[in-house]
C-alpha cells in the first residue's frame, strides 16, 4: 500500500508539470504562519504553519495544501497535527470534473504516526470565476 501511495504521490506531482497542451495556467500559492499566546487562569500557547499552492487551467486543477498546528496548556502538549491534502481534477466542460484525491495525516496527541486515504471523486462547480470557487463532490476513499 505504500509503495502505491508514493507513486500515486509523485504522478500527481509529475502530471501537471509534464502537461504542456493544457492552456492558460494560473499558479496561485499562500503561506501563513501564527503564533498565540494566553495566560490567566491557563497559561496556552499555540503555533500554526498553512502553505497552499494551486494550479489552475482550462483542463486540469491541481489542489495541494499543507497544516501544522504545535501547542501547549499549563506545559503539557495539547496540540500536535500536520496534514498535507492533494487533488488532480480534470474538467468535463464547464462545470462538471473527476478528480484523484489523496491526504497523509499525523497527529502526536491521537497517537497516529501517519494515515493516508487515497480516492476518485466527481464534482460539480456550483461557482467558477475568477474571484470565487465553490464546488462539490462526492467519492470513495480508502484508508
Amino acid at each position: 500500500m505504500k509503495r502505491w501511495f508514493v507513486v500515486l504521490i509523485i504522478g500527481l506531482l509529475v502530471l501537471p508539470v509534464v502537461s504542456g497542451a493544457d492552456t492558460n495556467v494560473v499558479w496561485k500559492s499562500s503561506i501563513g504562519a501564527g503564533a498565540t499566546y494566553k495566560s490567566g487562569n491557563t497559561e496556552k500557547s499555540l503555533f500554526t504553519f498553512t502553505a497552499v499552492a494551486d494550479r489552475r487551467s482550462t483542463e486540469l486543477d491541481y489542489l495541494n495544501s499543507f497544516y501544522a498546528e504545535y501547542g501547549k496548556t499549563e506545559g503539557e502538549n495539547t496540540e500536535g497535527s500536520a496534514r498535507y491534502l492533494t487533488e488532480l481534477r480534470k474538467h468535463f466542460g464547464e462545470k462538471w470534473f473527476a478528480a484523484i484525491s489523496g491526504e497523509l495525516y499525523h497527529d502526536a496527541i491521537k497517537d497516529i504516526n501517519y494515515r493516508a486515504k487515497i480516492g476518485p471523486n466527481v464534482g460539480y462547480y456550483f461557482i467558477n470565476n475568477e474571484t470565487m470557487k465553490f464546488d462539490g463532490s462526492a467519492g470513495a476513499v480508502y484508508v
